[in-house]
């Protein structure tokens, strides 16, 4: 024990002051660049181009017009390729629906009118990686000028 206490009390003062400073300064460099990392990370992780990114991907949607224009698009239209509408006799509501896609799904893309009007449907799978519906509408709104969107969802 007395050798270690000859050996520390040689070390000049300098020395020790500078090995504790930089040891400090070591510990705070770290601390400040980990919140750095840190800070970057939320601002990327909680941008809204990111999330939006990341929706598209998770549960990718559309909302489509009978007259053939896509309103809103959240990365559907990567998987739907094209789709038409049928518009029926004497009414504007469609009465079929195909949907295009690009690559084989499992499950029929969810197909929600976002009108008042009621009706009901089922898909069924047509050529290659197509699908068709036919809507048959059991209560028509009137008044119901329109436009007539309907909101897909693929899952």
């Amino acid at each position: 024990m007395d050798d270690l206490l000859k050996i520390l009390g040689a070390i000049p003062l300098g020395i020790v002051i500078t090995l504790a400073l930089f040891t400090v300064g070591a510990i705070w460099q770290y601390s400040r660049i980990r919140t750095e990392i840190n800070d970057w990370i939320d601002k990327r992780v909680f941008s809204p181009e990111f999330i939006d990114k990341v929706a598209a991907q998770a549960q990718p949607m559309a909302i489509l017009d009978a007259t053939g224009s896509v309103i809103w698009d959240k990365g559907a239209m990567n998987v739907i390729t094209n789709f038409e509408f049928t518009p029926g006799d004497r009414d504007p509501l469609p009465t079929k629906l195909l949907l295009h896609c690009n690559r084989h799904l499992a499950q029929p893309p969810i197909v929600t009118y976002l009108g008042p009007d009621k009706g009901h449907w089922q898909p069924v799978r047509g050529q290659q990686h197509d699908w068709e519906y036919s809507f048959d509408w059991i209560m028509r709104y009137e008044d119901s000028p329109g436009p007539w969107q309907f909101l897909i969802q693929i899952i």
